[in-house]
């Protein structure tokens, strides 16, 4: 016997992170919304043009047509979570960061647990990009496989966090990872899934 549609549509609901989401973006929809009716009635009041009123209109979706496509593409096209994988890559890698300049600013933290991790000013394994005549350390030497250890980190953010977890999940020995509550923001019931993974893990009071 199936199950009514109904729970299954509410069951993303029941967690606190995703109705703060919900909660927000519908704030930020519905404010977005006024603004579009406010500026087409102001347009057509000023004008009595349908057709600026269709061109005002068009306009305003120009950066969404052209920067979404790419937006996600540009901050998730090398994360910190497949750049930690590929310590466990049999051989050499290279990533070459043309985006942020401050992209490896954990690979501090992953040289302390034992990732064999170089950076360099130069451009390695592509064309030259916009930081090839300045001193920002944008490419990555990873070689690989790395047995990881057991060390003392702590969380900057969310995304980083999240990388530090895996790291320590898939070290060998201890770790001991601070700001916690950054990695919770993003994952509920964080605790329990990775129990239900078999990692041992137990927060300390402090």
């Amino acid at each position: 016997m199936s199950s009514s549609p109904g729970p299954r549509i509410t069951r993303a609901l029941q967690h606190r992170n995703f109705r703060l989401f919900f909660g927000g973006q519908s704030i930020s929809l519905v404010g977005t919304w006024i603004t579009r009716v406010a500026t087409s009635w102001l347009v057509y009041r000023l004008t009595g043009s349908e057709l600026l009123l269709g061109v005002a209109g068009f306009c305003g979706q120009i950066p969404t047509l052209f920067i979404t496509p790419f937006a996600g593409v540009l901050v998730d096209r090398m994360d910190r979570r497949k750049i930690l994988l590929l310590t466990q890559a049999e051989g050499m890698s290279v990533v070459h960061e043309t985006v942020f300049e401050d992209r490896f600013g954990y690979v501090a933290a992953l040289h302390k647990m034992g990732a064999d991790m170089a950076l360099y000013d130069a451009c390695l394994g592509g064309a030259l990009c916009r930081f090839h005549s300045s001193n920002y350390k944008h490419s990555c030497v990873i070689k690989g496989p790395m047995h990881l250890r057991g060390a003392h980190i702590t969380v900057p953010d969310l995304r980083a966090g999240f990388t530090y977890l895996i790291a320590a999940v898939l070290a060998q020995g201890q770790s001991t990872i601070e700001g916690l509550s950054h990695i919770e923001r993003g994952y509920e019931n964080l605790e329990d899934s990775l129990r239900r993974l078999g990692v041992r893990i137990a927060k300390v009071p402090g």
